[in-house]
């Protein structure tokens, strides 16, 4: 049996990753574009001189540190499933785990900022 011929769903679970590793590359490539355009329009309209480069940083670094951090989301998820019967008791985990995230999060933007301006010869 050729792969065309099995169902949508086979054939998506057969590569079930691939098609998740593939989404959420292009979401975050999509959005990191999608917001340096509007962060750019906007800078702009305050500061014709404004360096471009800088908007781009931001919003890659943002996206860059997300990519690395999904893994992690998804480990968590897999172990602890929140779920109808069990939310009570799995909430306060997945709000701490939040916390946890945006602080690597947020340190880590900082961090590869801090790398990108110093290599523009700038400091951030």
């Amino acid at each position: 049996m050729n792969n065309a011929s099995l169902p949508a769903i086979d054939r998506y679970l057969a590569r079930r990753r691939v098609f998740e590793i593939g989404f959420w590359i292009s979401f975050c490539i999509l959005n990191t574009v999608a917001n340096s355009i509007v962060a750019i329009i906007e800078l702009r309209r305050g500061d014709p001189s404004y360096p471009m480069w800088q908007p781009i940083v931001w919003e890659t670094s943002s996206s860059l540190m997300l990519v690395i951090l999904l893994p992690a989301v998804v480990l968590l998820t897999r172990w602890l499933p929140l779920q109808w019967r069990n939310w009570h008791q799995r909430l306060p985990i997945y709000f701490v785990a939040s916390l946890a995230f945006s602080l690597v999060h947020v340190v880590g933007m900082v961090w590869l900022r801090q790398g990108a301006y110093a290599w523009m010869g700038d400091s951030y």
